[in-house]
């Protein structure tokens, strides 16, 4: 060889390694500064491919504990067929990889190095050399590298194996790097999440307890407000029994009476809240006729509006069926009915309707005369923190619980419940239940 042959041979060797240092290089460089793991993979094959020229580079990389393939990158279109499970690339080259944790160069598919139903498909789709790199982290191999050409295409060499495994050792730390920051940053983001649901457990929880608390500091006081007239109504009449009249003693027995009734209403009450609390009374629904419920229940308190000169009307339809359970929406009912006669003066009327609201829902509404109600109550009436209760029109004591009971029940039962009204110009309080036979209302 001539010396300018030497010199030509020696600046040719000359300028692909500095290629090939340039290309590796490059490739540190946007593998190390990709924060996704796609990212990397991607720009591995892509500059694997720059270094050995290949027809094909597809990417592995595999979690062998789970026996599954965690994400499949390839370049070129030697082989659009991509392995869809482990097995079936633990079945092919990839698979001698991962067990002898060695680099292989197959120069053709005749060379016995993989199973023969791998080599049929290299035949069929004219694939000559391939080499497989692995892809290792701490002596495991966590993904492999597979060079591709056609047959007619040159074989890979020790040379390419070299220049493959120099990237794929910074590939391997790369990628591990990722997945120990995006398992980082997913434990923190699970972490942040169950901090975040806790502090809105423990400030719920506050806020309930802090909420019942009061509402029974309320209770216990109201309880002893019945107490005392019959208490003192009791003690004056085994004090005076031989001095009192026929009709003084009825006067005592008639407060008796009535304060007797009050503390049972409340009690009632009561228990019947704490059961919705305690989720022990829940919702049986089943297909209820509208009509007959406030049919029963305004004969119920019929005595109660006679008493007061209060004028009942019913406007219910005949096909009114809700899906709903029917002892709750009788409690219902009789409470809002029961409210707008205590409310509503000498003379005045109560009338209580419903409508359908297309295509799901039927809205109910009981309306009087009475003396209707400000802004600032109708945002109380409701929450169980807030004690609201009112004498009637004709001194009729409350228990600050029936709207509260009528609440839990609605709500229960899949409706909602609002006031509607102004001081001075009466109320309406509608709510609403899922019609028999709707999405929401099926027997």
């Amino acid at each position: 060889m001539t010396l300018q042959e030497q010199v030509a041979t020696y600046t040719h060797d000359l300028e692909t390694a500095l290629r090939e240092t340039e290309g590796l290089f490059k490739a540190a460089q946007a593998i190390l500064g990709a924060r996704e793991l796609e990212t990397i993979c991607q720009n591995l094959i892509t500059h694997f491919n720059n270094l050995v020229h290949a027809d094909q580079m597809i990417l592995y990389l595999v979690d062998h504990e789970k026996q599954t393939i965690l994400l499949a990158v390839q370049h070129g279109t030697v082989d659009d067929h991509l392995p869809m499970t482990y097995q079936e690339l633990h079945d092919g080259i990839s698979g001698l990889v991962f067990r002898t944790k060695h680099s292989i160069i197959s120069l053709h598919p005749d060379d016995g190095i993989e199973p023969e139903a791998t080599r049929k498909r290299r035949r069929q789709l004219n694939i000559g050399p391939l080499v497989v790199v692995p892809l290792m982290t701490k002596d495991t191999v966590i993904g492999t590298i597979t060079a591709i050409n056609r047959l007619e295409k040159r074989v890979f060499t020790q040379h390419d194996i070299d220049l493959l495994m120099a990237l794929a050792t910074q590939a391997a730390a790369a990628i591990e790097n990722v997945q120990l920051y995006q398992l980082a940053q997913q434990e923190l983001a699970e972490r942040k999440r169950a901090e975040a649901a806790l502090q809105q457990a423990n400030e719920q929880l506050a806020k309930l307890n802090a909420d019942k608390d009061k509402f029974f500091s309320i209770m216990a006081h109201d309880l002893k407000g019945p107490f005392m007239p019959l208490l003192g109504a009791s003690d004056l009449m085994m004090q005076l029994t031989e001095s009192l009249t026929r009709t003084q003693l009825k006067q005592m027995a008639e407060v008796i009476n009535l304060s007797a009734k009050n503390v049972f209403a409340l009690l009632e009450n009561l228990l019947h809240w704490a059961r919705l609390q305690q989720r022990q009374m829940k919702a049986k629904p089943e297909a209820v006729n509208l009509k007959l419920v406030v049919r029963n229940n305004l004969s119920l308190l019929n005595g109660n509006a006679t008493d007061k000169n209060i004028k009942l009307i019913s406007t219910m339809a005949d096909d009114l069926f809700a899906y709903a359970d029917q002892y709750m929406l009788d409690t219902v009912v009789r409470n809002l009915i029961s409210n707008a006669i205590k409310f509503t003066p000498q003379g005045g009327e109560v009338t209580i309707g419903a409508v359908k609201l297309a295509p799901d829902f039927i809205e109910v509404a009981v309306t009087d005369t009475g003396v209707g109600v400000d802004e600032r109550t109708k945002q109380r009436l409701f929450k169980i923190d807030q004690h609201v209760t009112t004498i009637g029109t004709a001194k009729e004591q409350g228990t600050g619980l029936g709207l509260k009971i009528c609440y839990e029940m609605v709500v229960q039962n899949g409706g909602q419940i609002w006031i509607e009204g102004e001081l001075g110009q009466g109320t309406t309080v509608k709510f609403t239940l899922p019609q028999l036979g709707s999405s929401y209302g099926t027997s």
